[in-house]
């Protein structure tokens, strides 16, 4: 059984902030946050990655290859912030992705792919 990769791009404002945080699988999936999410979102993706058995790091602009878990869990959190309005619910929805295990992450991901699984997490990490 192959795994599955995943490619995580970050693009940049004229300023050099991060603007939009991309993740493209290997079927051609693209999920997107821009904007104010993305700053939101910033650290706790940086926590992910950093807490990766790879140790990535968003310092360097290149795309990331990430492996099976570590896409499912990056790409969970952008696909619970996407729909959210309110910067301390995305916060807190972001924040609690990047605390979960790999396991918890990868089991939420599973459930984010079925009717009311996403809005039940958001209801779990920002009720």
């Amino acid at each position: 059984m192959s795994q599955h990769q995943y490619r995580l791009e970050l693009e940049r404002d004229a300023s050099g902030d991060v603007s939009s945080f991309v993740v493209l699988d290997d079927t051609g999936q693209e999920h997107r946050v821009n904007s104010w999410k993305a700053q939101a979102i910033l650290s706790p993706v940086s926590e992910i990655l950093l807490n990766s058995d790879a140790h990535f790091s968003l310092g360097k602009d290149k795309p990331l290859l990430l492996d099976e878990h570590l896409g499912a869990h990056i790409t969970l959190m952008l696909k619970a912030v996407k729909p959210l309005t309110r910067y301390d619910k995305t916060c807190d929805v972001a924040r609690g992705i990047a605390r979960m295990s790999r396991q918890e992450a990868t089991y939420w991901y599973a459930h984010s792919m079925h009717k009311g699984g996403l809005p039940a997490l958001r209801t779990l990490l920002a009720p």
